[in-house]
């Protein structure tokens, strides 16, 4: 590492809630996917990822327990974790789970697509969060831009990072209303983390099927394109709220709606969703690659869902005040009492109720975490000799929760990809869940008068962060 090295450091709470959730079933691992045209050059995107694992020490650690407690510490990569083969006959990239007491969270691919090149991307979740890991990303283009610009052209401009912050990240997360004093008892906070996330939550309408071998992508794809995209911020503005809670309400509806038609369901059961909560502030600029992310969780029964316009309110009632009282924070201390006892958070991660029904993961504007400054065109970074067409990636599901969605905005189109659990949902079951939430959001647009006079709108950019993750 040629970075002044930050290690050892403990893992903060929520890395240490990924570790321990992690297993070869249910991995606690995502996937990004970069979509390059212009021809990516080998032995600049190299060099670029080897400049890039330099600047973000936890690609380039593993994890040792000491007693009761863990450590990363750090694992200098000797060969690089690339798989390049731009051949017709290279096999498809297969990610699979990392085991972080001996290997670092980061795999990545190369392969040929009728784009350009496609580059896969493969994150443990204890080591970032999706913010990060576009972080990360956007330095290795940067880099790769800065070896390939020509004389005339913009050169990317990297970002000025800070490998010590990492040794503070678990401290700067600023506190509010919503963190719990340390003197609350025990018993106390286990009756309040489980209030948060141990209601008993409906999980998605499926049966049990035995694992086939079937042609099913690394995520399902869908994109809005930016006259739709317009005309669903317009929709969101005119009903008051922000289109983030627009997006919540109408996968409410699509989980109702799924439910209903292959099971049945009660009136009084509930639909939780969950939303990654980006817990960046100004007092993390120029930490690298990291979680720095919560949970929002949103439950409703399918009661609640029937008034649809009272579900959208609620949606962003609930938004503001966790926002405003960064209610963040109740989970990352709940998490941090609760690992003091030794055992008891696997304990509780090995329930079998499900913490959700499924996750929506809104990643808002991707250009901006890409950290390093592009130049651009039609919303798309241009890196050197390559532009940087579009850039997917989703959340990982754990045992209960069957479907996570991620969105996000780049090249001016909402880019929606879905993740499923294949042990409970075939493809072609996928591919409808997925058509249906799609179906709902153009249909709305479809309500909106398309005239060249209105208002321009707020982009996705403007909604709550990850805004989601970082989930995934």
């Amino acid at each position: 590492m040629s970075f002044s090295s930050p290690f050892p450091i403990e893992l903060s709470d929520f890395e240490y809630l990924m570790y321990r959730d992690d297993s070869p079933q249910y991995p606690m691992t995502f996937c990004l996917q970069t979509t390059v045209s212009g021809g990516l050059k080998r032995d600049e995107f190299e060099q670029a990822l080897k400049s890039a694992l330099d600047r973000h020490p936890l690609f380039q650690a593993i994890v040792r327990r000491h007693w009761n407690h863990y450590f990363w510490i750090a694992h200098p990569i000797e060969k690089l974790p690339l798989d390049w083969d731009l051949s017709e006959a290279a096999s498809s990239p297969q990610p699979s789970p990392v085991n972080l007491s001996q290997t670092p969270g980061i795999r990545v691919w190369a392969r040929q697509c009728e784009r350009g090149v496609l580059v896969v991307w493969q994150f443990h979740h204890a080591c970032s969060d999706g913010i990060g890991s576009l972080q990360f990303i956007g330095d290795v283009f940067a880099h790769y831009g800065i070896l390939t610009v020509e004389e005339g052209q913009t050169a990317p401009k990297l970002q000025t990072l800070d490998p010590d912050l990492l040794k503070q990240r678990g401290k700067l997360i600023s506190a509010g209303k919503g963190q719990v004093p340390s003197n609350h008892s025990l018993k106390t906070l286990i009756r309040r983390f489980r209030r948060l996330v141990g209601r008993r939550t409906m999980p998605l309408a499926a049966s049990p099927r035995k694992v086939e071998t079937e042609d099913r992508p690394l995520m399902f794809t869908h994109l809005i394109d930016p006259p739709t995209l317009k005309l669903l911020n317009r929709f969101a503005s005119n009903s008051d709220v922000n289109l983030n809670s627009l997006l919540l309400r109408e996968m409410f509806l699509t989980l109702r709606e799924w439910n209903e038609k292959h099971n049945g369901l009660p009136q009084n059961q509930w639909l939780r969703l969950g939303m990654p909560l980006n817990m960046r502030t100004s007092k993390h600029v120029g930490i690298p690659a990291c979680n720095m992310v919560s949970m929002m969780f949103f439950p409703r029964t399918a009661e609640d869902c029937q008034n649809e316009e009272q579900l959208l309110q609620g949606i962003q009632k609930q938004t503001i005040k966790t926002l405003h009282n960064r209610l963040g924070n109740l989970l990352l201390a709940g998490i941090r009492r609760i690992r003091k006892v030794p055992g008891l958070l696997p304990l509780l991660l090995s329930s079998k109720r499900p913490f959700t029904t499924a996750v929506l993961a809104n990643i808002g504007e991707v250009r901006k975490h890409f950290g390093a400054e592009f130049p651009h065109r039609k919303g798309c970074c241009i890196a050197g000799n390559v532009v940087i067409e579009q850039v997917d990636g989703v959340a990982p599901i754990r045992p209960g929760t069957r479907m996570a969605v991620s969105v996000g905005i780049y090249g001016r189109q909402l880019i929606i990809n879905m993740n499923c659990d294949q042990k409970f949902l075939s493809r072609q079951q996928s591919e409808e869940l997925l058509d249906s939430f799609v179906n709902r959001l153009e249909s709305l647009s479809k309500l909106v008068p398309r005239k060249k006079d209105l208002p321009s709108e707020s982009s996705l950019s403007d909604v709550p962060p990850e805004k989601g993750s970082n989930s995934t």
